[in-house]
């Protein structure tokens, strides 16, 4: 395994680990299988929350992220149109990389970036294959490297909804949004 992939799992193992063991009942927070809200990432590190959204047939796919501190404060938001890509999860990496170049710019070194696109997030930490898409998960890889801590996880879509609403807002604009 990768020194990315080791730090990868100790992070998410560290995160997951303080998030059951604040509040709840009894140490051990309540679940709702259907709905899952925002959560705010460790002190010191932003979230921020990846969708895409597309319209309709069309190669057009709206792309957003959301960036959030620790305690939940909004820092900033990144809207764009995504033009030719006709697979769903081409679009899904094309908007993690929107989100991890978009950070670069901020220096920032602790990032937890959420999307609700698993094979996404699965091809970050495992790609071998070649194809369109996995060039594009390379262009992930290779921006994750300006990052101190960074974990790119899944979330269910019903934790993203600010991210997801964002995108959906690109169809009535031309270009890109901050």
């Amino acid at each position: 395994m990768s020194v990315f992939g080791v730090r990868y799992m100790a992070l998410n193992l560290m995160w997951e680990w303080r998030n059951v063991n604040e509040g709840g009942v009894g140490g051990m927070k309540l679940k709702q299988p259907s709905m899952k809200k925002w959560s705010r990432p460790l002190q010191g590190w932003i979230k921020i929350n990846v969708d895409d959204i597309g319209q309709g047939n069309t190669e057009n796919i709206g792309v957003a992220c959301v960036a959030r501190d620790d305690i939940g404060r909004f820092l900033g938001a990144r809207s764009s149109n995504c033009r030719g890509y006709t697979q769903i999860r081409e679009a899904e990496a094309v908007g993690l990389h929107n989100a991890l170049v978009w950070m670069e710019k901020w220096r920032t070194t602790n990032c937890i970036f959420e999307l609700n696109a698993k094979l996404v997030v699965e091809a970050v930490y495992n790609n071998k294959e070649r194809s369109n898409f996995h060039s594009i998960i390379d262009d992930c890889v290779s921006s994750l490297q300006y990052f101190e801590n960074v974990l790119v996880v899944h979330e269910y879509r019903s934790s993203n909804k600010v991210a997801h609403m964002s995108a959906r807002v690109v169809f009535f604009m031309t270009g890109h949004m901050e």
